[in-house]
């Protein structure tokens, strides 16, 4: 971690209580994305966090180096308090992703995740889904697999996995977005959940 060039004893009254009302909106935000992502999500939503943490940290040695050049650069300036946050959580969002990498559960067969514990109707279930994913691309893989989820059939598989079984079929970013319906509304959708909900409807 980069040397600390502010620290809160350095704030004014005014800054201390920006950091504050800083600090508890970050609180807030981490206790959603703990109930609202799952594991693999909530790992990327802090990755994505420590980077905009890092970039902060970054910023404020520019702005340094900048002082003492003899060229003209421009950059947004940055507050102690922006600074301050930045370097205190960027600790806090490190060592909730090492811990939560620590407990990755590793790869597994995708008949683990169908629902059903009957050998033939299990069968039949993957082969559905690879009648319906084989050959297709993009968005509509994550649409299956997100009717497939909702009708009870399996539940949520790690990207990796649908890969393994599927072959390289859509980008990891799409098939987080497609898969919510928090990004990507059922009305946005819905022909192809609808085109698709008819093909599983012998699983009903």
């Amino acid at each position: 971690m980069a040397e600390q060039l502010f620290n809160l004893e350095q704030l004014s009254a005014s800054e201390k209580q920006s950091f504050r009302e800083s600090d508890e909106n970050r609180s807030f935000l981490l206790q959603m994305a703990k109930a609202t992502l799952d594991k693999e999500g909530f790992e990327d939503w802090l990755q994505n966090k420590i980077q905009e943490c890092q970039n902060i940290i970054k910023r404020a040695f520019l702005i340094i180096e900048a002082r003492y050049s003899s060229e003209i650069i421009e950059l947004d300036p940055l507050s102690p308090v922006d600074y301050c946050i930045a370097h205190k959580w960027i600790g806090i969002y490190k060592s909730l992703l090492d811990n939560t990498t620590i407990s990755h559960k590793k790869d597994i067969s995708f008949d683990e995740y169908i629902n059903v514990v009957d050998y033939e109707r299990k069968s039949r279930i993957k082969a559905k889904l690879h009648d319906l994913i084989d050959g297709k691309q993009g968005k509509w893989i994550a649409l299956v697999i997100r009717c497939c989820i909702n009708c009870g059939l399996i539940t949520k598989p790690k990207y990796s996995d649908l890969i393994a079984e599927f072959g390289n079929v859509i980008g990891k970013s799409n098939y987080k977005k497609y898969l919510s319906e928090f990004t990507v509304p059922y009305q946005m959708v819905d022909n192809e959940i609808n085109a698709i909900e008819k093909q599983l409807s012998e699983f009903a």
